[in-house]
């Protein structure tokens, strides 16, 4: 995350850092004081997996700052697989094609309980 930081923040992002182990609580509450009209992205499984599962926070900035979470896929035609991360986190190679897809706008905006969030985050993650 640190590398990806600060690539971000030299094109001139602001970048908040936080994960449901270190500092996820602050720099949620944070997103959504100063989201205002900016847009906001998230890696939406966290640092503890499992991997491509949907976690809560995406699903608290959408209702608590009434904005859409739209689902997005990355895939590389060439890429190098982390096989020693817990996430298998892949690095194009470079000049890789790149395909970007977004899904439709999806609104939270009621809080759903148990099986009803499991099936909202599961379709979600589908999207993905």
């Amino acid at each position: 995350g640190e590398i990806l930081t600060n690539v971000l923040n030299q094109w001139g992002y602001n970048v908040l850092r936080g994960s449901s182990s270190k500092g996820g609580k602050e720099a949620l509450e944070e997103l959504i004081t100063s989201s205002g009209n900016s847009s906001v992205v998230l890696t939406p499984d966290g640092p503890r997996g499992p991997a491509k599962e949907l976690k809560n926070g995406a699903l608290i900035i959408s209702n608590k700052c009434n904005i859409p979470i739209i689902p997005v896929s990355i895939n590389y035609g060439k890429r190098k697989i982390l096989s020693g991360s817990w996430d298998k986190f892949e690095i194009p190679y470079p000049f890789s094609k790149c395909e970007v897809k977004f899904g439709k706008e999806v609104f939270y905006g009621k809080y759903l309980e148990n099986d009803e969030l499991d099936n909202f985050k599961r379709s979600l993650s589908q999207m993905m």
